[in-house]
C-alpha cells in the first residue's frame, strides 16, 4: 500500500467477511458499512452514488444487483471510468 495515500474508503461488506483483513493505515479511514440484509446490498450501493463519491467499487453477490447498480451509476451522470461494479456469480 501507498503510505502517502489519503482520503476515506467505505466497504459494503462485513470486516469479518474479508478473507484478507486490511492493515491500517496512518492516512486512510476505513469504515465498514455491512447492509443488515444481503438484498441491501444494491440500495446501499446506490445510496454511496448519491453520496458522489470520487470511486466507486462495488462488487455484487448477484448479476441482477450488478446490473442495477450499473444502471444507477450511468443514470446519475458520472463518469464510467470512475466505476468498476463487477458481479462473482449469478444466481441460479
Amino acid at each position: 500500500a501507498n503510505p502517502e495515500a489519503t482520503g476515506h474508503i467505505t466497504l459494503y461488506t462485513d470486516a469479518k467477511g474479508i478473507a484478507y483483513p486490511l492493515p491500517d493505515h496512518p492516512r486512510l479511514q476505513i469504515d465498514y458499512a455491512a447492509p443488515a440484509r444481503r438484498k441491501d446490498m444494491g440500495q446501499d450501493a446506490k445510496d454511496a452514488i448519491a453520496e458522489e463519491r470520487h470511486i466507486f467499487l462495488y462488487f455484487a453477490g448477484e448479476r441482477e444487483l450488478a446490473t442495477s447498480v450499473r444502471s444507477a451509476w450511468r443514470a446519475s451522470g458520472r463518469r464510467p471510468k470512475d466505476a468498476y461494479i463487477s458481479a462473482f456469480w449469478q444466481k441460479t
